[in-house]
């Protein structure tokens, strides 16, 4: 019996459609590369800032880092401008950028910490999941 196509991950559904064969031939012969998953690339530098002096912290969405991102979507909905890059890059060469948030507080990770709790917004969530699950609290360095 063949999975159904919704059990597939988004990249195994592409290559089934690119492939041009059926489902029967697909599940015998294809196989996904693991390796192509397993490289990390840090983020790049958020766009905004003044005077060359750009914001020191990862970008997280549309070249802004998250409290950019976050004024961004304040200011276009607050004066009424349209979400389009060319206002975004204008938008974002006229505030200063900010110093870098500090590194998540999981040893090795490279991502910027969030500012209460001192994770990365991955090791956050994990943690949540894992307080739901618990019945005893996990202490968030762990």
């Amino acid at each position: 019996m063949l999975p159904s196509p919704h059990s597939r991950c988004q990249f195994c559904r592409e290559a089934l459609r690119d492939s041009g064969l059926n489902e029967a031939e697909f599940e015998a012969s294809y196989s996904r590369d693991p390796q192509r998953y397993l490289v990390y690339t840090r983020p790049s530098q958020c766009i905004a800032g003044i005077n060359g002096e750009r914001c020191r912290r990862s970008a997280a969405s549309r070249g802004l880092c998250r409290s950019h991102h976050a004024r961004w979507h304040r200011v276009f909905r607050r004066d009424g401008l349209a979400n389009t890059d060319e206002n975004l890059v204008e938008w974002a060469a006229g505030v200063p950028g900010l110093y870098p948030a500090p590194s998540c507080i999981v040893d090795g990770c490279p991502l910027d910490g969030v500012v209460s709790s001192g994770l990365c917004g991955t090791h956050y969530e994990r943690w949540k999941k894992t307080m739901s699950q618990s019945p005893e609290p996990v202490p968030a360095e762990s």
